[in-house]
Formats: structure tokens, sequence, C-alpha cells
């Protein structure tokens, strides 16, 4: 399966993308509001408690991520005890006085995982796109090499500037003496079979 990713260490969009974006953080200001990285674990459980209310509106009953309250307090625990050890990033953007856009990531090693969000879709702008730019433009600025778009087909994805790697799935086996011996005698039991016919 393909997983997009955006090294942070060149272009993350088109200039055009990058001018849109500016001019949309400009306008958030221009409102008290603007962009901002929250990294503390203290304020994680209301803005995480308003990204899943903005995911639950607009995703409905399409998205099961948040869909239960069971769902949702482990996603409030597991990012409390995530982001005491720094490995979480909420990225939010505020336009007049309320949150237009939450992201959610994790983080690993030199990478930031896009995890999920929740955005307004009644203030008319490109919340969504904004604050996952003004993300990847923080973390890079904090020393992140790589942004992860993590699986799935998304048509967000194809405004960045992205690279692809395959998510693969391999099997090993482990070659012991006892693996070798139960391995053979398995096959000279069906082989015997075969011979003896039925």
């Amino acid at each position: 399966m393909p997983v997009s990713y955006v090294p942070l260490r060149g272009p993350i969009v088109s200039g055009h993308a990058r001018k849109q974006v500016r001019k949309e953080l400009r306008r958030a200001e221009a409102s008290g509001g603007g962009f901002a990285v929250v990294t503390d674990p203290a304020h994680f459980p209301p803005l995480l408690e308003e990204m899943m209310r903005l995911h639950i509106a607009r995703f409905g009953e399409r998205s099961a991520l948040f869909a239960t309250p069971e769902r949702r307090a482990f996603h409030l625990i597991a990012a409390q005890r995530l982001g005491e050890s720094g490995s979480v990033r909420v990225n939010r953007l505020t336009v007049d006085g309320a949150a237009a856009a939450i992201t959610y990531h994790l983080v690993w090693g030199d990478r930031v995982l896009f995890y999920s969000g929740g955005l307004r879709t009644d203030i008319g702008r490109t919340p969504g796109f904004s604050v996952r730019v003004a993300a990847m433009l923080a973390a890079a600025q904090a020393g992140y090499a790589e942004a992860d778009l993590l699986r799935g087909d998304h048509g967000y994805k194809d405004r960045f500037v992205s690279e692809v790697r395959h998510d693969v799935t391999e099997q090993v086996v482990r070659v012991t003496t006892r693996a070798t011996a139960l391995g053979t005698a398995a096959l000279v039991r069906r082989v015997r079979r075969i011979i003896a016919g039925p």
C-alpha cells in the first residue's frame, strides 16, 4: 500500500499554495487568532476533544476513529501518556476566536506522523490545508526531517510535494533444527499419502 510523505528539507508545497497559506494565516491573525503548535500534555484534553468533535461533525458515520466514548477516552489517555515523552504535537489554527482546524500528530524519531484532524467547513477558507502546511513548516523549523501522511489515498495529499514509499509486510521464518525436522517429517508424510493414493 502506498504511504505518502513530505521531505521537510525541501519544498513542501508549490509557491502558489505557500502564498495562499500565508494569506490564510494573515487573515487568521487579523481576526485575533493564528497558528500554534502545542506540545504540553496539560493542554491536550480540550484541544483533542474539540478536534474529535470537528472530525465527527464532518465525517459522521464514515469514520469510526472517534465514534464511541471509549475510543475518544482512549485517544485522550494515549495522547497524554505519549505527550509526556514528547511524542505528540497538536497544531491549531484559530479564526475569529474559535478553532478552525486542529491536527493531531505523533512523533517517531525525526518524523512527524500526521495521525488525524478536524476542521470547520463553514468558514469558506482552507483551514485543513493551511494548518497542515503550517504544521509542516513548524516541524521543519524544529528539526524534523519528514512529515509522514500515513497510508491511504486521500486527495489532500496531492497538494504536497510528496514522495511515496510502499508499506510492505514480510514474514520471516526462523530456521532451527527442530523446525527443519518437523517440516521434513510433514513433507515425508505428504509424499507417502500421494504415493499410497486414495
